[in-house]
């Protein structure tokens, strides 16, 4: 009878429900428990209930007494209409109606088994036909179907955990266990089902996986692949099974790798190159194993077994589907983690070509973009020649970063990767910035400052690329006023008053974008320019940078422009400058811009001269002038600043005279006579010293 129902049931679709509905595998399970046994009634019966769930679909309740029946029966036939791409739109409204109605008079086929005890069936067939294989193969298939309950199908996720804690509770796990070590290299079907069965329990739960690794089952598992390496389906199940049983279980992912896992799993993806389901599974399981925290010991061991090559091969094989691209670029871009010789060996096998092309394939999947960047920033990193060919027209790479700013406009760590390979690819030369600025570098960071406001570390990176994009770039420095960069800076100054790093990037761009222009001034001035630089001159004082490219800001904000600098004096910017020079007297560019900032407070002010002359700042001016012999740049802001404050001021030309200033004017221009600045304003010291 169990044969009949199995050959009945081998065949159309219509058959298989229309047993179902007489209750078929109600009478099969009655059978197999009553003759537990006999073997011929286990093989058949067995096979007669995988047969009958051979859909592993709901199954509408045809022939069923009651209003529930005589629905599924009128429905019934709609179910089979064949519609095609002409259908009439309501046609196909009608059959979605009508699918929906079935599932709602329906049974799962795999449920009604587990609740009509079909766990307990095929544990005591497995039991006590341990030695039949015969038994063992469908014993275990009925059991793995019933243990996908809840998984794959619209059904309670708690009904499928109640139904692996039952088979677990009757003793499950060790049942299938046993039959894999008894019939491990017999069957590659019954190591399949068996692994699928402990891959859906180890899923249901940490404590479930912690039992099942106590009990052995990861050599089991690993032996079931060593033995069966030809085995499609068995390679996608052991896999997967393998990352079931290794999730959030850093003991049982190494013993997985002590038991030899990895080159079988890369010798399973060279195998099977062409079947997307083995590639998945197994670029899954390595990024498992590569990802654990502290596990570079593993990534290292993957990197010598040749697996940058097999996830480059991935990315590389066309037509590779989007899941097999994703999960064989994080392998990489993991494997490419720890440090320049894995990134090295990746790059003579196209690996930065295979990375960008990856990455305009993914380009709205923000996990591969965040990826890519961090591989791409890490390249940038390692060598000069990589930064060039980031930036070089054939491959785009910079282009590829901007374009997933553009598009990952939420992802922080996007973001601030886009502002920190910007810093990298244009501080190398005026011509790489030049290139990164007509890619589109500068609005790209300035887009990502503004994604996050409140994120200083971001705004510090961000004015850091800046900085290098405006140095000694005018192209660069248009392009930064021209969408608005003066005041996205000086917001994020504002904002960022006590970040130290950001003070200091900030103010060398700001100190970039004023030089040499004279609408700047004025909208750094509008912004409240003056007030940020001087606060953060007296926030760090003993920060370098921030008194260098501080001063120099003073030094433009001041310039020609009487309101600021009556501003700078009441801030005590007078006494900020003279600070700097005798805390960093040794340094000749804070010396040289805060003479440069003493010659604009001074300019064309009467009132400031005196401020000047009477307050010590001669003095400083020409020690620094003594100490700094060889720097150009001190000595011709310090010519320009005593020239400014000797105008028009007896008194101070005197002191200025007194103090030994035409020597050292003299000596500059014979020490420094390339220096047409220097030239300049040492002579026009001499003349305002000779009026």
């Amino acid at each position: 009878a169990c044969a009949a129902v199995r050959d009945l049931a081998t065949g159309e679709v219509l058959s298989r429900r229309r047993l179902v509905a007489l209750g078929a595998p109600d009478l099969v399970l009655a059978a197999l428990v009553l003759h537990v046994t006999d073997i011929d009634v286990q093989e058949r019966g067995l096979l007669a209930l995988l047969a009958l769930a051979e859909d592993g679909q709901r199954v509408p309740l045809l022939g069923v007494d009651g209003p529930l029946g005589g629905i599924a029966e009128a429905l019934g036939p709609y179910q089979e209409e064949e519609l095609d791409e002409d259908t009439d739109p309501m046609a196909l409204k009608r059959k979605v109606i009508v699918r929906s109605a079935l599932a709602a008079v329906s049974l799962h086929l795999p449920t009604r088994l587990s609740a009509r005890g079909g766990v307990a069936a095929a544990l005591a067939a497995m039991r006590t036909h341990a030695a039949a294989l015969e038994v063992q193969r469908p014993a275990s298939a009925v059991l793995r179907r019933i243990a996908a309950v809840g998984a794959g199908h619209k059904l309670p996720s708690s009904s499928g955990a109640a139904v692996r804690g039952d088979i677990a509770a009757r003793g499950g796990a060790e049942v299938v266990a046993e039959a894999m070590r008894a019939h491990g290299a017999s069957s590659s079907d019954l190591q399949e089902s068996c692994c699928g069965i402990l891959g859906l329990m180890a899923a249901s739960g940490l404590t479930m996986r912690s039992d099942l690794v106590a009990l052995g089952v990861n050599e089991l598992v690993v032996r079931a692949l060593q033995q069966h390496h030809s085995a499609v389906e068995l390679q996608v199940v052991v896999c997967s099974t393998l990352c079931s049983l290794g999730l959030d279980l850093p003991e049982s992912q190494a013993q997985i790798v002590e038991l030899g896992a990895l080159p079988l799993v890369l010798q399973t993806l060279r195998a099977s190159a062409d079947d997307e389901r083995v590639q998945v599974a197994g670029f899954i399981l390595m990024q498992q194993l590569a990802a654990r925290e502290g596990c570079a010991a593993v990534r290292a061991q993957m990197v010598e077994l040749g697996g940058l090559e097999v996830a480059l091969d991935a990315l590389l094989r066309p037509p590779a589907s989007i899941q097999v691209l994703a999960w064989a670029f994080e392998v990489l871009c993991l494997l490419c983690l720890d440090g320049p010789e894995p990134r090295a060996r990746a790059m003579e096998h196209q690996g930065l070509e295979l990375t960008l092309a990856t990455m305009r394939s993914l380009i709205d999947d923000a996990d591969s973009q965040e990826r890519g960047c961090v591989l791409l920033d890490a390249l940038a990193g390692d060598s000069l020649q990589l930064r060039a060919r980031l930036l070089a027209q054939a491959t785009n790479g910079l282009q590829s970063v901007l374009q997933a700013g553009a598009r990952q406009v939420q992802r922080k760590q996007v973001q601030f990767l886009v502002c920190a390979l910007v810093l990298k690819l244009a501080s190398d030369s005026g011509e790489s910035r030049q290139r990164a600025g007509s890619i589109g570098a500068c609005e790209g960071v300035l887009a990502a400052m503004r994604a996050f406001p409140k994120r200083t570390d971001i705004e510090a990176c961000a004015c850091n690329a800046l900085l290098q994009l405006s140095n000694r770039c005018a192209e660069n420095v248009n392009r930064i006023a021209a969408v608005g960069g003066v005041k996205t800076v000086c917001l994020a100054m504002f904002k960022g008053e006590k970040c130290l790093e950001l003070q200091e990037a900030g103010l060398g761009v700001l100190r970039f974008l004023m030089a040499d222009s004279e609408e700047i001034p004025e909208e750094v001035t509008d912004l409240g320019g003056v007030q940020i630089v001087v606060g953060a001159l007296e926030t760090f004082p003993d920060s370098l940078l921030v008194q260098e490219h501080g001063l120099s800001c003073m030094s433009h904000l001041c310039w020609h422009n009487p309101k600021n600098q009556e501003t700078v004096v009441l801030k005590e910017g007078v006494e900020i400058a003279l600070a700097a020079l005798r805390a960093h007297g040794e340094r000749p560019k804070v010396v040289a811009f805060a003479c440069a900032a003493l010659q604009s407070i001074a300019n064309e002010h009467k009132k400031h001269r005196e401020v000047l002359g009477n307050c010590g700042a001669i003095e400083l001016i020409l020690e620094a002038m003594k100490a700094h012999p060889e720097a150009a740049n001190v000595q011709a802001y310090a010519c320009a600043a005593l020239q400014s404050i000797a105008s028009s001021s007896f008194a101070n030309r005197r002191t200025i005279m007194q103090g030994g200033a035409e020597d050292l004017a003299i000596s500059a221009m014979e020490l420094h006579p390339r220096s047409w600045k220097l030239q300049e304003f040492a002579q026009m010291l001499l003349d305002t010293l000779a009026t």
